[in-house]
């Protein structure tokens, strides 16, 4: 497995990795699959320097995927944005290994992380609560497109 930054001919194979998560955790029932996911933030020219996203690349194939992105309102909280990684490699631990790069890189410019799931995938929540996420009872940022019902902020 290769851990790189995005490149702008991965968009279609990570849309495809994202929708077919979403899929199989009934995002669909919540109106978020075939989301319009905007990644050029991560590889334009005008990229921010404090943002990222890695892929994890197997045979060509984009099986995971992690960004740090501003959150649009503080300018000391970054948002982890779109996690995502194929049920084939779950058990890796690339998911850890991706979380630590993101947060090793979010250390820099930011003090705290913060990031939105849904409650019915119940992986994904221990994996952040053990990952020393603290639990919110509402969004930092109200977003009317965003379909997410959990929340989870970490000093960094």
């Amino acid at each position: 497995m290769i851990i790189r930054k995005i490149e702008r001919k991965d968009i279609n194979q990570l849309e495809n990795l994202i929708n077919s998560c979403m899929r199989e955790f009934k995002g669909d029932k919540v109106g978020c699959t075939d989301v319009n996911f905007d990644f050029s933030i991560f590889y334009s020219e005008e990229k921010n320097k404090k943002s990222n996203y890695w892929v994890v690349e197997e045979d060509e194939n984009l099986v995971a995927g992690c960004g740090i992105k501003p959150l649009s309102n503080n300018g000391d909280i970054c948002e982890l944005y779109s996690m995502y990684l194929l049920k084939e490699v779950r058990q890796s631990r690339i998911d850890k290994i991706l979380l630590e790069i993101a947060l090793d890189f979010a250390g820099r410019y930011y003090r705290k992380c913060y990031v939105k799931t849904f409650s019915n995938m119940i992986a994904v929540n221990e994996f952040y609560k053990k990952n020393g996420f603290i639990s919110l009872k509402k969004p930092i940022l109200e977003e009317n497109y965003d379909k997410s019902d959990v929340w989870y902020i970490r000093e960094l």
